[in-house]
């Protein structure tokens, strides 16, 4: 190629990227309304905080938390007590946000920001409407776009926090709310028909003891606090609020009940089960196969083995003593999912918490 076709090319090429990027550009800068730095949302809004909506291209929010007291919920969770944590760090990380400039208020500009995405909604006690928050597509670089209510401009902001909006992952999936030094009394029962077996200490630090073990048995103190931090740690997958489905009511038929007692006279009741796997299926019977060689009895071929049945998933069925929980309303409503690794780290029996005494 000659030297001018050459350059007559890349001027070509290079108008059409040029032409590309301009009519793709996400912003349009003009004479900036905002101050650079300044905060995406104010902490005086975050402080009034009572009410968290949260949309996703819908015209009802999909996430929705309230504060009741000195608790959160999720409301559309079955009202299940809300993950504090992860509220806390999703508000905390709009108000350390920071402009970086507005992007002025031509409507194509606006458009390509994608402000249509999802929304934020932050409300007082009363109801009241304090800051709506559109959320559009990432900005260049970092960040994401954002246009606040009330105002015509959009902005490009530092924020680059994910926006979950699934309900059950805000909600809280730890339920016992306390710690294994905090325990003084600890009951498993079996549901076998013989009696739950009693373990006690008479001061934090103490290694449980024995109460009512059979003759001869101590406890076996490593096991006893393995189930222990088990049942304390345990964190359900998802509520299940249909009680009387077969999976459900065979967890419930065949759980191992675990009571725990604090020094501070809080009572928490687990039961903890899964369904048993039904029977396996007769064996198939064999199918014949094509005839053998001459003189020769066809082989059976061997039918293909049935894939073993499985348990029922694990449930887990609480009840808590201290009438201020935020779970008392909700734990009779529904029974808890939980992983299969939760309920394998529990003692399949008695004599896995019991140990020969030492003569």
């Amino acid at each position: 190629m000659k030297l001018k076709t050459l350059a007559i090319t890349v001027a070509v090429l290079g108008g059409l990227a040029g032409a590309a990027w301009w009519s793709q550009r996400p912003t349009e800068v003009t004479g900036s309304v905002v101050t650079p730095g300044s905060k995406l949302v104010s902490p005086a809004i975050a402080g009034k905080l009572a009410r968290l909506e949260l949309y996703a291209e819908a015209a009802a929010p999909v996430v929705e938390l309230e504060k009741s007291g000195a608790n959160w919920s999720v409301i559309n969770a079955q009202g299940m007590p809300a993950d504090f944590n992860k509220l806390a760090s999703f508000v905390q990380s709009l108000v350390d946000a920071k402009v970086n400039r507005d992007t002025g208020s031509n409507a194509e500009v606006l458009a390509r920001m994608e402000l249509n995405k999802n929304r934020v909604v932050f409300k007082d006690a009363a109801g009241a409407v304090l800051l709506e928050l559109k959320l559009g597509k990432t900005a260049p670089g970092s960040g994401t776009f954002a246009q606040r209510s009330g105002e015509p401009f959009g902005l490009v902001t530092s924020f680059s926090f994910s926006l979950d909006t699934t309900p059950n992952n805000w909600v809280e999936k730890k339920i016992i709310a306390t710690e294994a030094p905090k325990v003084k009394e600890f009951t498993v029962d079996f549901g076998n028909g013989q009696p739950a077996l009693q373990f006690a200490r008479e001061k934090e630090g103490d290694l449980f003891a024995g109460v009512n073990l059979p003759e001869g048995k101590a406890a076996k103190a490593d096991e006893v606090n393995n189930a222990l931090n088990a049942v304390l740690n345990a964190r359900f997958d998802e509520p299940q609020t249909a009680l009387d489905t077969p999976e459900v009511a065979g967890a419930k038929a065949h759980a191992t009940t675990y009571t725990l007692k604090t020094f501070g006279g809080d009572t928490y009741t687990v039961a903890l089960g899964r369904m048993p796997a039904p029977p396996a299926p007769p064996a198939p019977i064999p199918e014949p196969a094509a005839a053998g060689a001459e003189g020769q009895p066809p082989a059976e071929s061997p039918a293909p083995a049935a894939p073993a049945p499985q348990p029922g998933p694990a449930y887990g069925f609480y009840t808590v003593s201290n009438p201020s929980s935020p779970w008392q309303s909700v734990l009779p409503k529904v029974a808890l999912k939980f992983a299969d690794y939760y309920f394998n780290n529990l003692p399949e029996n008695a004599d896995k918490l019991m140990v020969e005494k030492s003569q």
